[in-house]
């Protein structure tokens, strides 16, 4: 099963941009459209920080490869490749680290702010801004699974109460501005 990671190199070379990543028993297999593949073997000095980036040499050049993706614990998995490149922990199965179905969901449940106000420019940041909280909240594994599902629904609830709270307040405003 394959994953994403945006790649980077020092200096820069045809070795950057999204490839798909698996891991295979020989280590960590790239693969991009129109690209050779790329085995990054194991035995390899990798390094993790906190923006879910693994950092390594490849043939001779500096490698950051960001894993990316909505519905996956993008740190927990970099930190497993990290173990697994450099230091043979087992392999990470992606498995593993995808998030259950119905966290997702109701992660992109603020986007039925727009949908419900009928669109506009407040309604979405709105809902952009609430998505970035309840997503960053539904991969946070520090917090009990049934209580990530509970703060993103709190979340959304108070994100909806809000933005109508700021429809009404502003539509006097709005039905001047049309009516002088």
């Amino acid at each position: 099963m394959s994953f994403s990671v945006n790649v980077k190199s020092k200096p820069p070379g045809p070795i950057k941009g999204l490839y798909q990543a698996e891991v295979v028993s020989e280590g960590l297999q790239l693969r991009k459209k129109g690209s050779a593949d790329i085995l990054i073997p194991l035995g390899n000095t990798a390094t993790c920080n906190k923006q879910a980036t693994v950092s390594l040499v490849y043939d001779g050049t500096e490698l950051a490869m960001q894993v990316v993706g909505l519905a996956i614990k993008n740190q927990k998995l970099a930190e497993s490749l990290t173990g697994y490149l450099s230091q043979g922990q087992p392999a990470p199965d992606i498995k593993d680290y995808k998030l259950p179905g119905y966290l997702i969901a109701l992660a992109l449940m603020p986007f039925v702010i727009p949908i419900m106000t009928l669109g506009g420019g407040i309604p979405a940041g709105i809902a952009g801004g609430l998505f970035v909280g309840t997503i960053s909240i539904a991969k946070n594994d520090d917090i009990p699974l049934a209580l990530r599902a509970v703060y993103v629904l709190l979340i959304t609830v108070v994100g909806l109460i809000a933005t109508f709270a700021l429809l009404i307040a502003i539509s006097p405003m709005i039905n001047a501005a049309r009516n002088p």
